[in-house]
């Protein structure tokens, strides 16, 4: 049985809406990349992964889905929790508008925008104070003057 928490339910259409940004955060891998658009597909992509479980994933238009449905009061009690796999979190509450999963991507880039290694990004903290964001404000300023 999965739970997922935090999904958004809009009554009017069929599916419910899940943002694999979310089951990332909670440690779960999404390979979202359809088989067909890969050079090298294998079995172990356009899924997701939770543990040793592999959950194929579908393509209706360019969405990617699973089957679900809703279990009844009677199962979701009788399931055991070491039958329950917790796709997302249920708390903090989920904030879209979070600023945290750009300043982590933006610290994985030097101010080229090229990556940096995790040893180069261990120096730079010490050299750099500034997001890249605020040294192309920055430049932006100075060339605008």
């Amino acid at each position: 049985m999965l739970i997922i928490n935090q999904a958004i339910l809009i009554p009017d259409i069929e599916a419910n809406l899940l943002c694999p940004m979310q089951l990332r955060d909670n440690d779960i891998k999404v390979k979202d990349e359809p088989k067909s658009m890969l050079e090298h597909p294998t079995e172990w992509y356009h899924c997701i992964i939770v543990g040793d479980l592999k959950i194929a994933l579908s393509l209706k238009g360019v969405v990617s889905y699973f089957p679900v449905s809703k279990p009844t009061k009677e199962e979701y009690e009788s399931s055991s929790h070491e039958n329950r796999i917790v796709l997302t979190y249920d708390s903090p509450v989920r904030d879209p508008h979070t600023t945290r999963f750009g300043k982590a991507e933006e610290a994985m880039l030097d101010y080229h925008g090229k990556y940096r290694s995790r040893k180069s990004r261990k120096q730079a903290r010490y050299f750099l104070p500034f997001t890249l964001s605020q040294v192309m404000t920055c430049f932006t300023a100075i060339l605008e003057n």
